[in-house]
């Protein structure tokens, strides 16, 4: 049998959980009033600060990345298409001290398929992150972090080392991270991972931050991401996003979940 293979379409469409999300954080950034939450200029680097004591914060993440699957045509081969894979995570932030925040979260995915299949519910997410002092009062800033995940083919174990430094307008970040998975679909194994971030940010107004920041993953083969990024903040709500192009020289195969392309949204909301 003669297996046809036709030219990639794109087939882009934001499903409707994700437009929702995007018109309630822009909204909400126009309609902010005064400072009280903890932004994240840096999407994929978590940094230094915490919540005060019985700070709340609500924050949502939209991860959208492009892949390649085949589509079977009518009337027989197939042919390649790029469409978008999504996971969505609502998270909800509290300060237990002034230096302990506890975080829960809730995951929901849709895998690239060339026949959209529907959002769905992926699992949960609890962490603890710890901050040791005041900013400025080591050499650097420094914090840990501790999560657990329960998503429905594996459960993880997370550890983060957080490293910040800020020079006025300008700031680093980096974080150092080990994860634990086991799968047990499949050949049922724990897998070790490192996924190291980090990035540098600058201030050019109260409300504007624009940086760089590169991200990546350490297992398997490594593949790692670097692109620009901006947050805006107006009062207690802020919103920032990155894109990130693929540096490795792996050629991603079809289904693979890691793209040449990743785009991440990030906002958030204080109380």
């Amino acid at each position: 049998m003669l297996l046809k293979i036709k030219e990639t379409r794109l087939r882009f469409q934001l499903p409707r959980p994700t437009v929702l999300a995007l018109a309630t954080l822009a909204l909400s950034v126009l309609a902010a009033g005064p400072a009280a939450a903890n932004p994240r200029s840096l999407p994929f680097t978590y940094p230094y600060a915490t919540l005060p004591c019985g700070g709340f914060e609500m924050e949502q993440y939209i991860d959208a990345i492009p892949l390649q699957v085949t589509r079977t045509l009518p009337g027989g081969g197939s042919e390649k298409v790029t469409t978008l894979a999504f996971q969505l995570q609502t998270e909800f932030e509290l300060g237990l001290t002034d230096r302990l925040e506890l975080g829960a979260y809730l995951v929901f995915d849709q895998p690239a398929a060339a026949e959209r299949p529907a959002l769905g519910f992926k699992g949960s997410k609890q962490r603890l992150r710890y901050r040791f002092a005041e900013a400025g009062q080591w050499p650097v800033d420094l914090a840990i972090y501790f999560e657990a995940v329960e998503y429905r083919d594996e459960i993880e174990l997370e550890q983060k080392v957080i490293l910040g430094k800020r020079f006025g307008k300008l700031s680093t970040m980096a974080n150092l991270t080990l994860e634990q998975e086991y799968e047990w679909l499949g050949e049922a194994e724990i897998e070790a991972i490192f996924a190291p971030s980090g990035g540098v940010t600058y201030d050019v107004s109260p409300s504007v931050t624009v940086g760089a920041e590169y991200w990546g993953n350490l297992y398997d083969g490594y593949r790692h991401y670097a692109g620009p990024t901006a947050m805006f903040q107006k009062g207690d709500v802020w919103m920032s996003g990155g894109v990130y192009a693929r540096l490795d020289d792996q050629d991603p195969a079809l289904g693979d979940p890691y793209g040449r392309l990743w785009i991440r949204l990030l906002g958030g909301v204080g109380f």
